[in-house]
């Protein structure tokens, strides 16, 4: 039976509607219980990938391939150089292989999309460092073992735990179809439109089509070290990001900022962001980075947000020190909101939304041996919230994970086919489909852990077909709805409601099919409890909690300094 929770009656009704409402009044407090969102965004992973040797997981109803657990199962791909299908058995990599698979919009999901086939990842050639040795010849389909460590646990506990614990979502898809830089502007404006829609000042990007409906897509290129550069302060010798032409899939370097000195595809851009949207409810955010720049820092791109003194220079909006979390003296302590949550006597460091970018270490990019603490930090992380503290937080706390995009690891799951056809994106007012060209993405992981959230409920809960059944389908806009919601604020309010913001376009938001009955509000699903469950602990990780504070990370991990999020060349 599938395990969703479908509207079925005013009671089934009211329960959906009332999280944020009186309607339970006698269960809960007369105000909204949720205080505090975090957002955790780790890094290139696919469901399939990540959690395909989660038995128990399959078992409760999560679409996931069996390639874990059936030794004779096989995937076919289209060598387009022969014509000729081949059918590729999938292989164990552990979580910290050197295999760094190829994830841009160009060089990598195009060529594996095929024109909704999913088909041709064969096609793409894996980027492998020198050295690295892999046991096959398509490594991009493997899924990640559950590898037993030394204190008797599997490396991957932590988060089969949280999966079948908490929610876990079957078709959580990437809004953008490219790599880290697009997708954290994404998890971050609902957008990476160079600039504004309608802008009075703004410019006509390729020959018709204003540069608000053009999608930044790839990672920057430069001569220089961009992870570390890129922004609107980045000095790194021609630095640009190519987008992508709403009249076709082509990527060029169109936008140039307005920014004294500033040249084509310069990674500034000029829109709203979630930052306005907050604002305007006097709700207070952090955004831990660990860096000020660099292509995981969405709001150092953000021309507004950054307010930047010019190129090469600082950002000056004078809340950017107390925002951006980017500790400069201790450029390896990633702890901040570990420190925040737990070694606060005043209970105010830990914002109303924030989101997380976990060092190197922990974000399950993978191409580094030894970055295996992914599943650790997510413990840590969870049960600092749990555990007890003068703060209370658990019943007033929500933690999303997710993954800003699917690394060029094989999903079985065609994103055409989920969200509605090929070709199907967002609309806007002067093109007939602006936004098809970039929009959606391959599925990434999901897990809402919360008082609030039935022990092992799967979202769109359905093994029997490829599509998205019912209404639950998710992107990155219905992580940033959701805080609307809970905080208030107007749903779908970054931008007007004729420009494609992934906010108002969330596939499991009341402006869409979905319907304002069953989806009052994006994953609503998630939230059907009305008295706060208790908390128990995440057992069994690798790392304990100490490791991921200054300085005993030094004793834990490989490196001894800081690594950002992201190790991409500029080739991804």
């Amino acid at each position: 039976m599938p395990r969703m929770r479908l509207v079925s009656s005013l009671t089934s009704l009211s329960l959906l509607l009332s999280f944020s409402a009186s309607a339970f009044a006698q269960n809960r407090p007369p105000v909204n219980p949720i205080q505090h969102i975090i957002i955790v965004v780790e890094e290139n992973r696919s469901p399939d990938n990540l959690f395909g040797a989660d038995t128990a997981l399959i078992q409760a109803g999560a679409n996931l391939w069996p390639a874990a657990n059936n030794p004779g199962y096989t995937v076919s791909c289209l060598k387009t150089s022969t014509n000729q299908e081949i059918q590729v058995h999938p292989i164990p990599i552990p979580l910290d292989t050197c295999v760094g698979p190829l994830h841009g919009h160009t060089d990598a999901w195009v060529p594996i999309f095929d024109n909704g086939a999913n088909d041709g990842l064969c096609n793409v050639k894996p980027d492998l460092p020198k050295g690295c040795v892999f046991p096959g010849q398509y490594p991009q389909y493997s899924y990640v073992p559950n590898t037993i460590q030394a204190n008797g646990s599997g490396l991957l506990d932590p988060y089969f735990q949280l999966a079948n614990s908490y929610g876990f979502a079957n078709y959580m898809f990437q809004t953008n179809q490219g790599a880290s830089f697009a997708a954290h502007q994404f998890l971050f404006s609902g957008t990476s439109a160079p600039d504004y829609y309608n802008d009075p000042n703004g410019y006509t990007c390729g020959l018709i089509f204003p540069c608000w409906e053009w999608f930044v897509s790839d990672n920057p290129i430069a001569s220089g070290d961009f992870t570390q550069s890129t922004g609107c302060i980045s000095n790194a010798p021609g630095e640009y990001v190519a987008s992508i032409d709403p009249a076709s899939d082509a990527p060029s370097a169109v936008y140039t900022p307005p920014l004294q000195g500033a040249y084509p595809g310069y990674p500034c851009y000029d829109h709203p962001s979630m930052q306005d949207e907050l604002a305007k409810g006097n709700v207070s955010w952090k955004y831990y980075s660990g860096s000020s720049a660099g292509l995981w820092n969405a709001p150092g791109s953000l021309y507004r947000v950054c307010q930047p003194s010019g190129i090469g220079g600082t950002c000056t909006w004078p809340g950017w020190n107390s925002t951006i979390i980017a500790p400069a003296s201790r450029a390896d302590d990633q702890a901040q909101i570990l420190n925040d949550i737990e070694s606060d006597p005043t209970c105010t460091q830990l914002a109303s939304v924030s989101w997380v970018m976990p060092d190197g270490r922990w974000s399950d990019h993978s191409a580094v041996a030894g970055d295996d603490g992914g599943p650790s930090w997510a413990a840590a992380l969870v049960n600092a919230i749990g555990n007890e503290n003068p703060c209370h937080y658990w019943a007033s706390t929500i933690i999303i994970f997710t993954w800003d995009d699917w690394g060029g690891w094989y999903d079985h799951i065609n994103p055409a086919e989920a969200m509605g056809g090929p070709g199907v994106g967002y609309k806007s007012a002067s093109s007939a489909s602006a936004g098809a060209q970039y929009v959606y993405g391959f599925r990434v992981p999901l897990l809402v852990v919360s008082a609030y959230t039935p022990e092992g409920y799967i979202s769109g809960g359905n093994t029997s077909g490829p599509s998205c059944p019912g209404p639950y389908c998710h992107d990155f806009g219905s992580i940033l709805s959701f805080v609307e919601h809970e905080f208030k604020l107007p749903l779908g309010g970054i931008g007007p409601k004729e420009f494609p913001y992934a906010d108002y376009y969330a596939p499991d938001g009341p402006f869409t099919a979905c319907g304002p009955v069953a989806c009052p509000y994006p994953l609503a699903d998630f939230f059907t409890l009305t008295k706060p469950r208790a908390f128990h602990p995440v057992i069994g990780a690798k790392y304990p909690e100490t490791c991921f504070h200054y300085p005993n990370q030094k004793g834990c991990f490989t490196d001894k300094v800081f690594r950002p999020p992201d190790n991409d060349d500029d080739e991804d």
